[in-house]
């Protein structure tokens, strides 16, 4: 990445879709028919990339990053980049089953956050696991609460 002249300056999440009011019903099994969840995204910074890191239940015990993904710089300052995470299933994520929440949650209720980082993660220990970047780097994150069936 090029050397950047001047302060960072934070991403923004325009959008996401589908809408986080509603919990995302994910299918129990993987494969091709699976949910998509698409984020709209903009730097000012023209020559950050970003990036991406998924996660299921990131609060309840044994968490784990699921998939995690890069968005190339766009050709202008401000231009949204469309990021998307196809053919997600409560397999996909670890969830084995619609079995309720013992955790004092709501019962069979899941959270799906997406973490975006106009740096790169930093994977040495310490907390947040999997979630911490570099010193410089802004953070956006986007949630859907969600349910398998």
């Amino acid at each position: 990445m090029p050397a950047q002249s001047g302060p960072n300056n934070a991403p923004t999440l325009v959008a996401q879709r589908p809408d986080p009011a509603m919990p995302l019903v994910l299918g129990l099994n993987g494969g091709s028919g699976g949910t998509t969840v698409e984020l709209d995204l903009t730097d000012p910074d023209p020559a950050d990339r970003l990036f991406l890191r998924l996660f299921a239940d990131y609060d309840r015990p044994n968490h784990r990053l699921e998939r995690q993904t890069t968005a190339a710089p766009p050709s202008s300052a401000g231009a949204v980049r469309t990021v998307a995470f196809k053919n997600l299933s409560c397999a996909d994520l670890g969830i084995g089953d619609p079995t309720p929440a013992t955790d004092g949650g709501t019962p069979g209720l899941h959270s799906l956050e997406i973490v975006v980082s106009d740096r790169d993660f930093d994977d040495g220990q310490g907390d947040p696991v999997n979630r911490r970047a570099m010193a410089d780097a802004f953070l956006v994150v986007a949630s859907w609460p969600f349910v398998c069936r």
